[in-house]
C-alpha cells in the first residue's frame, strides 16, 4: 500500500479552519502577498483581520492594491524533498485554481523533476478558499483510511463536479482599480450601487452570474441562488 502525502495551496484556507482539520498532516505551499511594501507568505506572517482592516483604511487604495505572487520553487521543491525523506511514495497536490493564476502550472512544471522519485498528483482545483481546502482535507481523511490514489482521485472529481462557490463584489472600486471594469459600465455601476454575484466557472476563472443593486440585496439574492442549486440535495 502507497504511503500518499497531502499538499495544498495556502488559499485552501486550511489554518483558518475549525481546528479538527489542523492535525491531518497537510503540508501547506504558500503564496506570496505583496502589500504595503512588504512580501508577505499567506499565513505566516499576515494576519487576514490585520489586511482587511488595513485594506479598508489605506490611503491612494489605487495605487496601493495588494497583488498575489506564486510560490517560491524552493518552497514546492522543499514540500516534495521533505515527502521523500519521510518515506511516502506519493503526494497529491490541491492547488488554487488555475483560472486565477499560474501556481498550477508552475507546481506541474516542477512536479516532472520528481518523476523517478515520488508519484504526485497535482490537482486543479478549479475554486480557492475553504472549497479548495476542504478536497484536501478529504483526501487526508481517505488517505489515512488506505484507499489507493486512484480512489481518492475518484472520490475527488466527483466532489469537484459538485461544488458551488458563489460571493458577491460589495464594492466595485478594487475591479476599477485594477482595470477589469472600465468606462460607462464603471461609472453606471458606482452610480447605482451594483453588486456583482460572482461563481466560479467550469474552467475555473470567476465570472459574474447576476448584477444585482445594493449589497444586502445581492446577499439575499445570492441566498436564493445556492438555494435553487441545492434544491432537495440532503446537507448531510
Amino acid at each position: 500500500m502507497s504511503k500518499i502525502k497531502i499538499m495544498c495551496t495556502s488559499t485552501g484556507c486550511i489554518e483558518y479552519a475549525p481546528e479538527r482539520y489542523h492535525n491531518l498532516g497537510i503540508d501547506i505551499i504558500r503564496i506570496h502577498v505583496i502589500f504595503n511594501g512588504k512580501d508577505h507568505k499567506e499565513g505566516l506572517d499576515l494576519d487576514p483581520v490585520e489586511f482587511y482592516r488595513q485594506l479598508e483604511t489605506i490611503e491612494d487604495p489605487k495605487n496601493h492594491l495588494p497583488k498575489t505572487d506564486m510560490p517560491d520553487t524552493e518552497d514546492i521543491c522543499g514540500a516534495f524533498e521533505k515527502a521523500i525523506a519521510d518515506g511516502y511514495d506519493e503526494a497529491m497536490v490541491f492547488a488554487i485554481s488555475s483560472g486565477l493564476g499560474g501556481t498550477y502550472n508552475k507546481i506541474c512544471l516542477l512536479a516532472k523533476q520528481y518523476e523517478d522519485r515520488l508519484k504526485i498528483h497535482v490537482i486543479d482545483t478549479k475554486i480557492t478558499c475553504f472549497g479548495e481546502g476542504l478536497l484536501a482535507i478529504k483526501a487526508a481523511e481517505f488517505a489515512a483510511k488506505g484507499m489507493s490514489s486512484e480512489d481518492i482521485l475518484k472520490e475527488i472529481r466527483w466532489m469537484m463536479k459538485r461544488q458551488i462557490f458563489m460571493g458577491v463584489d460589495g464594492k466595485l472600486d478594487y475591479l476599477i482599480y485594477n482595470g477589469r471594469l472600465k468606462g460607462g459600465k464603471a461609472f453606471m455601476g458606482q452610480m447605482l450601487n451594483m453588486c456583482p454575484v460572482v461563481h466560479f466557472a467550469q474552467n475555473g476563472e470567476i465570472v459574474p452570474l447576476e448584477t444585482v443593486r445594493t449589497p444586502k440585496k445581492a446577499l439575499a439574492r445570492t441566498c436564493e441562488l445556492l438555494k435553487e442549486k441545492l434544491g432537495d440535495r440532503d446537507p448531510k
